[in-house]
C-alpha cells in the first residue's frame, strides 16, 4: 500500500522483531512481531509493524503524513474506511466504508471485468516489488543489518523456495538470529 501511495518502492529496510508466541516447531522458524523502518526517495521514512501474538489486538491500518493533514485507510473485508483531518483534527473527507466492497473482493470483481473487456490488468510488477518490500524488511529484521531493496535485486543470491517442491513436509532452518544470521 505505501509503495502505491508513494508511487515509489523503498531504498532501503532497518528492522527488528522477534518470537515471543509462535514458538512451538509447527510455526517453522518466523519471526511473530516485527518493527521496519523502510527509507524510500525525497527523504520519506515509513514505519511498519505487526505482530501475530496470541491474545494481543490486532490492527491493519495505513497512515499517510503530508503537508496538509493525516489520512487513515483501515481496509477490512467488506469494509474499507478512509478518513482525512488536518492537523487540528477537523475531519477533511470521510469514507466510513459501507458501500463499498470488500477491497479483497473489490480487485477480483475488477480483474475479470477487465478480462472480459480485452484489456487486463497487468499489475505483476509491482506484486513483485511488494513482495520484495517485505523480505527486505524481514531480512534487515532477521540479520540485523539494513538491507537495501537494490541489493535484494541485483545481488542476493537468496532462494525463497525449497528445492523439491513435491516433498510433503517442509523442514524449516533455524531461528534466524542478527547479528549471527547471514544475508545472502
Amino acid at each position: 500500500a505505501i509503495n502505491w501511495g508513494l508511487a515509489a518502492n523503498p531504498l532501503a529496510a532497518y528492522g527488528s522483531g522477534g518470537r515471543i508466541s509462535r514458538t512451538e516447531p509447527k510455526f517453522g522458524n518466523i519471526y511473530d512481531h516485527f518493527s521496519i523502518d523502510y527509507d524510500y526517495p525525497g527523504n520519506v521514512r515509513v514505519s511498519f509493524k505487526c505482530r501475530q501474538v496470541v491474545g494481543a489486538q490486532g490492527r491493519v491500518e495505513n497512515r499517510f503524513y503530508g503537508t496538509k493533514g493525516i489520512m487513515d485507510i483501515r481496509p477490512n473485508p467488506g469494509r474499507t474506511a478512509a478518513v482525512a483531518r488536518d492537523y487540528d483534527e477537523k475531519v477533511l473527507w470521510n469514507h466510513n466504508g459501507r458501500d463499498n466492497n470488500s477491497p479483497y473482493d473489490q480487485e477480483h470483481i475488477d480483474l475479470v471485468a477487465s478480462i472480459r473487456n480485452g484489456d487486463p490488468i497487468m499489475e505483476i510488477q509491482e506484486v513483485a516489488d511488494s513482495s520484495l518490500t517485505t523480505i527486505i524488511g524481514r531480512e534487515s529484521a532477521y540479520s540485523g543489518s539494513e538491507v537495501k531493496f537494490d541489493w535484494a535485486v541485483k545481488e542476493s543470491s537468496m532462494k525463497l523456495a525449497p528445492d523439491d517442491l513435491t516433498a510433503k513436509e517442509f523442514k524449516a532452518g533455524p531461528v534466524p538470529v542478527p547479528g549471527i544470521y547471514k544475508l545472502v
